[in-house]
Formats: C-alpha cells, structure tokens, sequence
C-alpha cells in the first residue's frame, strides 16, 4: 500500500542515517520537531491539547506526553485524536523531509482515506462539535499544502477519498487547495461499473 511504502522508505532513511551518521537520536528530535509543528496547529486534540508528540522508533509508534512525566500516554481516547495523531505524523514526515533533506527519499504525495469516519454518518445532521472537528482536520490539510507550496516552493499533491459533502472545503468553508476532482454518486464510482463488468465477462 502507499502508507507502508512511505513507512518502508522512511525506515530505510533511518537505517542509512544510522549508519552514515551515527546522530539518530537527533534525528528523531527533529523529526519530532516537525510532528508538532502539526499538531500544535489543530484545535480539536480532546483534553491533549497541550501536549508533546514524541516519535517512539522502538514502538514504531507515535505517542503523546504532558511535558511532567517520563511516562507516554499509552491510549488517547477517541477515534477522532487518533485520526488527528495519523495526520500529524504522515504530514509531520513530509515536513521532516522538506526541512531536512535536498534530496527526496519518498514521493511527495499523501493519499488519505476519509478522515471523517470518527464521526461523519452520511449526511449533513451530525454533531457540531463533530462537525468542527473534521473542518479542523481538512483545514490542517490545507495548511500543509500552503506550507508546501508557497512556503518551501515545492511541488506536492494530496489525494482525498472522503463521503462528506463537499461544503466542508467550499463556501464560507473554502479552503484554496482543496478541489473536487470526481463525484462517485449515481452509478460512478472510484471502480468504474465497466470495469467490473468487464472482469466479470472475462471471468465467464
């Protein structure tokens, strides 16, 4: 898949770094840097908000600290923080490598599929807060593209999969680097009728 090829591309780095330059644990700190340069900029992290994301190469996971403790937050409740968590760490990479490296080591693109599913059921009648929460999450999204584009003069492309309506990045929601390439309703859909129609002739 395209996360495990980002994660395998990115472990790689790491083991060369490891070897040419013996500093991992500068790395990690940086790379740590860059994560809460996200995260401190969402708004929606519940009873989180003012903690440190700390990268645990061991774990191969990526933790919350309040700061006070030596002890990580093993389980930050929600599906909605850790969706924001995934975010954070998948855009926190890029940036690590914008900032870090001249030479790209993974392709500078995201495919992200539906960041609503903690709490979006299909239609327009959810929760406010909920509702703030995932234009929280797109507007995020955004922030990075702005940041990649105007900012580090890059090139970069994020590809969205998401069943929320398309009001959440236009409107009085417009967010710049958002566009609506392809609906999947009346029949259209992400695989092509054709195409199962086709394997399912080729089949018989």
């Amino acid at each position: 898949s395209v996360t495990y090829g980002i994660l395998k591309a990115f472990f790689m780095y790491f083991f060369y770094e490891l070897i040419l330059n013996p500093k991992l644990e500068n790395i990690i700190s940086e790379l740590n840097k860059c994560i809460q340069h996200i995260f401190d900029g969402f708004n929606y992290m519940e009873h989180y908000e003012h903690c440190y994301t700390k990268y645990e190469i061991e774990q191969e996971r990526l933790m919350l600290n309040n700061g006070k403790s030596i002890f990580n937050y093993d389980t930050i409740g929600s599906q909605s923080n850790y969706m924001f968590l995934h975010l954070c760490f998948f855009l926190g990479i890029h940036r690590y490598f914008f900032e870090n490296l001249n030479v790209r080591h993974v392709g500078q693109f995201l495919f992200i599929d539906q960041p609503s599913i903690p709490y979006y059921a299909g239609s327009e009648n959810v929760k406010t807060t909920d509702k703030e929460k995932l234009l929280d999450a797109f507007a995020g999204i955004n922030r990075f593209m702005k940041y990649a584009i105007e900012e580090k003069k890059e090139q970069f492309q994020i590809i969205l999969v998401e069943h929320a309506p398309e009001t959440y990045w236009t409107g009085e929601n417009n967010l710049d680097y958002f566009v609506t390439k392809e609906t999947f309703t009346s029949g259209n859909a992400l695989i092509p009728k054709y195409v199962l129609e086709q394997k399912e002739n080729n089949e018989n």
